[in-house]
């Protein structure tokens, strides 16, 4: 996928949550559309009024069937109707960079970014940062000269639940952060994580197993919405 749709967008003032809950729906019903891939809704971290949008698609004749079906527009209409503002672009892919260099974007794996991305974010959504990555295509290159599909290991942790942990359990820290791999197999991209429950019962403290148990449905709802 080398063809993308994106949008600014300033919402009236007080209408930014409704925004987003609108943009969530329509964008729902867009991933059901041949050749739509993963949908991203970003905030301008220095003007917090204002949004940014986009799309991955399979070709252009794909963001025109899009455009051209009969529930686009009533679908659009009810996300402007919170917008003072919005332009809309579309955008082909013309180059890639990547370990210093340019490579080719028709072949590029730059799907796991966009997927890496998309993790950030859902997992955000639970109140998780991610406070590490690790590049093991990358590094299995560098070092053992080996080449092996796109592999990413992030390290999430969710502040709240991780300062209850160490208070109960000091040594805690050697079970952090929950580990999240986003790799790609077979032409397609797969988010998997730890199981909290299962990786604390190794302190063996039964005063960790609330947190626990709440680590693991907010992981659990983060990775079954990517």
């Amino acid at each position: 996928m080398d063809t993308y749709t994106t949008g600014s967008w300033k919402p009236f003032p007080g209408h930014e949550d409704a925004f987003v809950d609108a943009w969530i729906e329509f964008s729902n019903w867009t991933s059901t559309m041949p050749g739509a891939g993963t949908a991203i809704l970003s905030r301008d971290l220095r003007d917090p009024q204002r949004f940014v949008s986009f799309v991955e698609w399979e070709s252009i004749d794909a963001i025109r069937g899009w455009k051209t079906s009969p529930e686009f527009k009533p679908r659009m209409a009810r996300v402007q109707a919170h917008i003072d503002k919005f332009a809309p672009t579309e955008l082909e892919v013309v180059a890639v960079c990547a370990a210093g260099g340019r490579v080719n974007p028709t072949t590029a794996p730059h799907t796991i970014q966009l997927a890496f991305v998309v993790v950030a974010l859902v997992f955000w959504t639970e109140g998780f940062g991610v406070l590490t990555e690790i590049d093991v295509q990358a590094t299995l290159k560098q070092k053992l000269n080996l080449d092996v599909e796109p592999y990413l290991i992030l390290g999430a942790c969710n502040p709240n639940l991780a300062s209850k942990g160490l208070a109960v359990e000091p040594d805690l820290g050697v079970l952090l952060p929950c580990n999240v791999v986003v790799r790609r197999q077979g032409g397609q991209t797969r988010v998997a994580a730890m199981d909290p429950a299962s990786a604390l019962k190794l302190a063996d403290n039964a005063d960790l197993e609330p947190l626990a148990a709440e680590a693991q449905a907010r992981i659990t709802r983060a990775v079954e919405r990517t």
